[in-house]
């Protein structure tokens, strides 16, 4: 346990998505709640709302941002 985690509401549950073909990383900041549950990165109104924006239908040829091919996900928790 790190001397960080007892302040926080929710124990650290790192969400990521990666795979060694990836030539994209999205880094972003910390989830929310309910990826932080689901750990499904960006499965939130956020998440859609970046879907929107890197990719108009969230999908690109058979690509989708929730596969773990060519794209990596990891969010972060910095504190200060």
């Amino acid at each position: 346990m790190s001397l960080c985690t007892e302040p926080l509401p929710l124990r650290p549950k790192p969400v990521f998505q990666l795979h060694a073909s990836a030539r994209i990383l999205i880094a972003s900041q910390a989830p929310g709640r309910r990826v932080h549950e689901t750990r499904v990165p960006f499965d939130d109104p956020s998440g859609n709302r970046l879907g929107e924006w890197i990719i108009p239908s969230r999908k690109v040829g058979c690509i989708m941002l929730s596969d773990s091919g060519p794209v990596g996900i990891i969010s972060r928790l910095f504190r200060f």
